[in-house]
């Protein structure tokens, strides 16, 4: 009888220990996430332009991908990725954070990975099983006798999982006899406004950028919103939630005359983005934001090679853990994201391609009227994820 006592009790404590070393672990690639994010946002940056991309989405790819780094490949790989710390407990923390996402209910959230490889490739089992058991991945080969190419596959893929918001991932003949592998995230959001916008009062207004007006149609409403003025940043914070409340989306306008939006980013560079999202006051406001969409395609080889992983990228990228048969090293990163901001909702999709070869009635009390550029964050408040982040200049 006290054995099987004994025998519970220690299950019991494996058990606990167990969840709190994976929520743990989540929290962990939360901060991680955020780290590069900001790091990777200041070697992406161009004046004046607009820009949308998914943080999640560029550091899951590249995360996979380094399941099958070995030596200094690997060591570069995790210290840009902010997965130094974590180390081998990487893929497990993703394997819990996939399933959070996937498990939300108040949106439409999907995400989905996937590993193309060439025919004849000898990939190692475990790698194969890496992907398909912690990052729930599809595995398959790729047809290069398929009509309309190889990249007609991961493009239907990409399409399918972005409810065809992203339809040409590929251009036909990208994806040469030279590639071996192509590894592919996806995410799709679409989500309704807690407290939606009236489409009738949607009008076109003057939007400031640089000293000079552009028109642009603005969104207007008047509810209960969270809400700050931060001092750090000299700019208001304002959040807007979906239905359900666990995904909202943050604008963050420098107040007028006070900063510029190049300011606050580089402020932004020193102190993160965590705070942003803490301290804010259920505030009655008039709210007024643009109705937008913005469509972004980034390559990634040279701002990863300035963040400091090189290896991958070379002759001398060890990548044996996926392969021993080839020399694999990444030809080709690239990264396409959309998101459409209107009176009902949100909807925001973004795919990262890793492709590896040889070498109402009241007063309000505030107005917040974003007629000027802004900074915009799509948030999990549940794990802590920023989805999706980017700027909105008109």
């Amino acid at each position: 009888m006290m054995k099987n006592q004994i025998a519970t009790v220690a299950v019991l404590l494996f058990l606990l220990y167990a969840s709190t070393a994976i929520a743990y672990d989540g929290e962990m690639l939360a901060t991680a996430i955020s780290d590069f994010s900001q790091r990777f946002d200041t070697k992406i940056r161009e004046k004046g332009q607009s820009v949308v991309y998914s943080p999640y989405s560029i550091h899951s790819a590249l995360s996979m991908t380094s399941t099958g780094a070995k030596g200094e490949t690997l060591t570069e790989m995790r210290r840009v990725l902010s997965l130094t710390d974590l180390g081998d407990a990487t893929n497990l923390a993703y394997h819990g954070l996939i399933n959070e996402l996937n498990s939300a209910s108040s949106v439409e959230l999907k995400t989905g990975n996937a590993l193309f490889y060439a025919p004849g490739l000898e990939t190692k089992k475990r790698f194969r099983d890496e992907v398909k058991s912690h990052y729930l991945g599809d595995v398959s080969e790729l047809d290069f006798n398929a009509e309309g190419g190889p990249e007609q596959a991961v493009n239907d893929y990409v399409a399918e999982k972005t409810s065809n918001m992203i339809k040409h991932m590929f251009e036909e003949g990208s994806i040469g006899g030279n590639t071996l592998l192509v590894l592919i995230n996806t995410i799709f959001f679409n989500g309704t406004w807690d407290h939606q916008f009236n489409a009738g009062s949607t009008q076109e207004q003057d939007f400031h950028v640089d000293g000079k007006t552009q028109k642009v149609d603005m969104m207007k409403t008047a509810s209960a919103f969270g809400w700050k003025y931060d001092e750090d940043i000299s700019s208001e914070v304002l959040k807007m939630d979906f239905l359900g409340r666990r995904f909202a989306f943050y604008v963050v306008l420098p107040r007028k005359n006070e900063k510029t939006i190049d300011e606050v980013e580089k402020d932004l560079d020193g102190f993160g983005i965590q705070f942003i999202f803490q301290g804010l006051e259920n505030t009655l406001l008039s709210v007024k934001i643009p109705k937008f969409k913005i469509t972004t395609k980034l390559e990634l080889v040279s701002p990863l090679k300035d963040m400091g992983m090189q290896r991958a990228f070379s002759p001398s990228a060890d990548f044996t853990g996926i392969s021993d048969e080839a020399h694999l090293s990444i030809d080709q990163a690239i990264h396409q994201a959309v998101i459409e901001v209107k009176e009902t909702g949100t909807v925001a999709a973004a795919a990262t391609a890793i492709i590896m070869g040889r070498s109402g009635t009241f007063e309000p009390k505030q107005k917040f009227t974003a007629d000027r550029p802004f900074l915009f964050f799509l948030r999990d408040s549940k794990t802590n994820q920023v989805l999706f982040r980017g700027k909105f200049t008109g």
